[in-house]
């Protein structure tokens, strides 16, 4: 037999119908042993679980067994037995199993219906399969004397009939009945159970002698309100008339009246005049009794203010600036979170009489981050035009410092080596002059 762990995995893959094959009702007496088969119709199962149950006050279950050639089956107990075949062959249609039963001796005369299920069913291919399956209904035949009987009553009250049935004590069956007719309601004297209101009739009341119901009956008119003295419970305003009330002397019941509304009385409101600093407004008024606005006041734009610069922001400090009109200082904010690396700027050229200077400046507000003295020139023998890190040589190394300190990066060179034009000036002449001669262009020579 294939594993079942294996046919589980496969159940939803696919669908097969048993269909139950008609079956001739099983005729027995208390204390018979009987057989009853389960027959389907199949296609190509080769396994199938099938439970049933039966009445356990009626049979007893003894046995399941499988009625296929070559098939086993395995009695689960509690009505379920499983169908298989180790050689993996179809179920085929007819007769699967049967099912043996003892009827037992208190077993009461009736036809019994054996619900039969297939919980599951697999194929060849070891796909599931649902199912439907019907095991043959049961008759037993147990006729009773009714040699002993019971009499059993049930009263009748005011509006249900009562009934008298005499039934056979040992197989429950009623062998006649015997309707008694309802007794009716006896009403008594009627007794004030609702007084009258003032907007309500009021009643009376009689109770059966034999059971809770009651009858009623309306016959006190009522009372109708009376209100006593007036008193203002909602005062009138400007606008909204007032209310008085008076409440009736024998109930909640509250009477409303009507009080006439006031009236403004108005009061101007004055203009004021616009600044740059805030807004003026025009001439209104309101009432001076529930402030509501009459005329309303219109805004007057402020004016502009004319700014002055007092101090500039750079990156780090914030700048200010004044306005002439009202003497107004904003705040100007600073530019960034802090200054960016900077880049150095030639102030002043050094020349072989007197120093220069540069200074180290933010690019984003020229603020000066640092300064630094540029050195005379050198006018030494030992001058070598072009030589700008002075090592002796006149190559690319020295195209490129160059062309660096010309960009205003934080480089050191030989001012005077570097100086290759003799102009006294170290800039993008010289840079042009020194690419030239290391490209080796004809008729360039360096001073």
């Amino acid at each position: 037999m294939k594993k079942l762990y294996v046919l589980l995995a496969l159940m939803l893959c696919a669908m097969m119908i048993f269909s139950a094959q008609a079956a001739e009702a099983v005729t027995a007496v208390p204390g018979d042993t009987i057989t009853v088969p389960i027959s389907v119709e199949s296609q190509d199962a080769c396994m199938a679980t099938l439970s049933f149950n039966v009445d356990t006050n009626v049979f007893e279950l003894k046995s399941v067994t499988s009625l296929i050639a070559g098939f086993g089956s395995v009695n689960g107990g509690n009505g379920r037995i499983t169908l298989y075949n180790g050689n993996i062959a179809e179920i085929v249609k007819g007769e699967v199993a049967e099912v043996t039963l003892v009827v037992k001796e208190t077993a009461k005369g009736g036809t019994y219906d054996i619900s039969v299920k297939v919980e599951e069913a697999w194929t060849l291919d070891e796909d599931y399969a649902t199912a439907t399956a019907k095991m043959a209904p049961i008759t037993v035949d147990a006729t009773c004397a009714h040699e002993n009987t019971e009499v059993n009553v049930v009263d009748a009250d005011c509006v249900n009939d009562g009934e008298k049935q005499t039934v056979c004590a040992d197989c429950g069956e009623v062998l006649e009945t015997e309707i008694i007719d309802k007794l009716g309601h006896d009403f008594g004297e009627y007794y004030l159970s609702k007084a009258a209101t003032c907007t309500e009739m009021g009643e009376e009341t009689s109770m059966c002698s034999r059971c809770e119901e009651k009858q009623v009956r309306v016959e006190i008119e009522a009372l109708g309100h009376s209100f006593g003295i007036y008193e203002e419970t909602v005062a009138a305003t400007c606008t909204e008339k007032g209310e008085e009330t008076a409440q009736c002397v024998r109930c909640d019941v509250e009477d409303v009246r009507e009080l006439p509304a006031l009236g403004h009385t108005e009061v101007k409101d004055e203009a004021v005049e616009a600044t740059c600093t805030q807004t003026g407004k025009t001439e209104g008024s309101h009432c001076s009794v529930c402030e509501v606005v009459l005329v309303a006041q219109e805004t007057i734009p402020m004016l502009e203010h004319e700014w002055k610069e007092g101090k500039p922001a750079n990156c780090t400090d914030e700048g200010i600036k004044i306005c002439e009109k009202c003497g107004s200082v904003e705040k100007i904010p600073a530019l960034g979170e802090a200054h960016d690396e900077g880049t150095w700027v030639v102030v002043t050229e050094a020349t072989e009489e007197a120093e220069g200077l540069k200074e180290l400046r933010c690019t984003v507000c020229g603020f000066v981050l640092d300064t630094e003295v540029i050195p005379k020139l050198d006018t030494g023998d030992d001058r070598l035009s072009g030589d700008v890190n002075g090592d002796g040589k006149v190559n690319g190394k020295d195209l490129l410092l160059l062309a660096q300190y010309n960009a205003e990066l934080p480089v050191e060179i030989n001012l005077s080596n570097s100086d290759v034009n003799a102009d006294g000036k170290v800039n993008g002449k010289d840079l042009l002059l020194l690419a030239q001669y290391n490209a080796e262009i004809p008729g360039i020579e360096l001073k």
